[in-house]
């Protein structure tokens, strides 16, 4: 069983403020979870991303048009390279088409190609009423909501609400597994 560790615990371990530690954990640099608002680190896979070189933070030059009260700034001197991070963050289209690029070794332009294709091609199942099922992932469907009569929330007013189809998705066993970790 690994030893989770919390940003409290990582403090005192690595003698880093907290604050520093949730801004390199959001940025990918150490490899953490993000549990709720919290993190939370395995000692194993933090000792091991502190042996592969020299990646402990420094203290930069703070500015001299900044006022004195400002936190230092820290920096890492070497960045993780992976594409795949295993700590919270958002993942956005640019990030999807650069893992892709680095990992099968593509341009950025044939990476985003093929994004934008996988994306149209679901988008376009969606539309036309299909399912979209991607094993181990989850699946994609449209779901049909009946109209209603609501209440405008500022004047109380009642209001109809139109029919409509909304995307829903399911999420595969696999993914479930792979997300809820046993601590």
């Amino acid at each position: 069983m690994p030893e989770i560790m919390t940003t409290k615990d990582l403090a005192k371990y690595s003698k880093l403020h907290r604050i520093t530690i949730w801004k390199h954990a959001g940025e990918g640099n150490i490899p953490g979870i993000r549990v709720g608002s919290s993190w939370r680190f395995d000692k194993e896979a933090i000792d091991k991303w502190i042996s592969e070189g020299d990646k402990k933070p420094q203290k930069v030059k703070k500015s001299k048009s900044k006022p004195a009260s400002k936190a230092v700034k820290v920096k890492l001197r070497k960045k993780r390279k992976s594409s795949i991070d295993l700590c919270g963050g958002t993942m956005n289209k640019s990030d999807l088409v650069e893992a892709l690029s680095e990992k099968e070794d593509l341009t950025k332009t044939k990476a985003e190609e093929v994004v934008n294709l996988v994306f149209s091609e679901m988008t376009d199942a969606l539309v036309m009423g299909d399912r979209v099922e991607i094993r181990g992932f989850g699946s994609f469907k449209v779901r049909h909501h009946d109209g209603y009569t609501g209440r405008n929330p500022k004047t109380g007013e009642l209001i109809k609400v139109k029919p409509k189809k909304l995307p829903f998705f399911k999420c595969g066993k696999e993914l479930k597994e792979r997300v809820d970790i046993k601590k």
